[in-house]
């Protein structure tokens, strides 16, 4: 193997260019399929639209509207609207976390979470308070039913970290019940 790599090496330049050339295409298009393929774009952008034969699971109403057409929501439903409801929480959270806001105006939240982060506030030294916090990536680890769990990577411009959430589908939507540890 070895043997090849030298054999390379000492080829004329025009070669190695054509295959750097080749490398940086295969790199390119990599990233544009990756790209196309990552749902986790801003919350305004508009959802893409579900296929036809994409699984469907009835919603259950009150016996007192028995003749009211059924709503379906589907898996892929489920999981924008928990992520859309991640990154409304976060949009609030993270500024919290950096001494920007107070936890009583966190959205999306259980009321016994938010009564364990106002207890535990955070002490912000004035080097962080200045930071910028942002999501760059916003991943579904699990959704079975009720439940989510679904970790943020954060870049204050000074560090990467990850907040791992876990969500409860509730009947107004989606609400952050727990800041679960990995």
């Amino acid at each position: 193997m070895l043997e090849r790599l030298r054999g390379w090496s000492g080829r004329p330049l025009h070669h190695r260019a054509a295959w750097f050339a080749l490398a940086v295409i295969v790199l390119l298009a990599a990233v544009v399929a990756l790209e196309a393929l990552d749902d986790t774009g801003p919350a305004g952008d508009a959802r893409p639209p579900r296929p036809a034969d994409a699984p469907t699971v009835p919603l259950t109403l009150p016996d007192a509207a028995p003749n009211r057409p059924r709503p379906t929501v589907s898996p892929a439903d489920d999981v924008a609207a928990s992520k859309r409801a991640a990154r409304r929480f976060l949009a609030h959270y993270l500024p919290f976390t950096y001494g920007q806001q107070d936890a009583r105006h966190l959205p999306l939240i259980s009321d016994e979470l938010r009564a364990e982060i106002i207890r535990e506030q955070p002490r912000v030294p004035p080097s962080v308070r200045a930071l910028t916090p942002r999501i760059d990536l916003l991943q579904m680890t699990a959704i079975s039913g009720p439940r989510a769990k679904i970790v943020a990577l954060v870049n204050d411009g000074m560090r990467y970290y990850s907040v791992p959430l876990e969500l409860t589908k509730t009947p107004d939507g989606w609400i952050i019940s727990d800041l679960w540890s990995f």
